[in-house]
């Protein structure tokens, strides 16, 4: 429960509000975004989802607790800001850049098509 309080936390919810209203043209556009103050949000889910993952990867908390919290807000996450995310690993030529959060939402995603009933 402590992760899905974490998410409804004030903080949380204003920086998700703000950075999923945000429209990314292209990736020197998400740079700028990134570094911004509103951009910072990015970074604060980002954070979160990748000690989800890591936690997911070491069989510390099972997937299916984190797909029945946080299904949604992992695939809206990572669908809009993974593009970008995936491209400044390149650019930074850090390549373990954001690898536990795509870790973490390739197994959600994976859970989701096997139990979660999608329409």
């Amino acid at each position: 429960m402590v992760m899905y309080e974490k998410w409804q936390s004030p903080d949380f919810i204003e920086s998700n509000t703000t950075i999923q209203g945000i429209e990314v043209r292209d990736f020197a556009h998400f740079q700028k975004i990134y570094d911004s103050v509103e951009g910072r949000g990015i970074t604060r889910e980002g954070v979160f989802f990748e000690g989800l993952g890591v936690l997911v990867r070491e069989g510390l908390i099972d997937v299916r607790l984190v797909s029945l919290f946080l299904y949604g807000e992992v695939k809206l996450f990572w669908e809009k800001w993974g593009p970008f995310l995936r491209e400044q690993r390149v650019v930074e030529n850090y390549p373990r850049a954001w690898i536990e959060g795509e870790f973490l939402y390739d197994r959600v995603m994976d859970y989701g098509r096997s139990h979660l009933q999608q329409k």
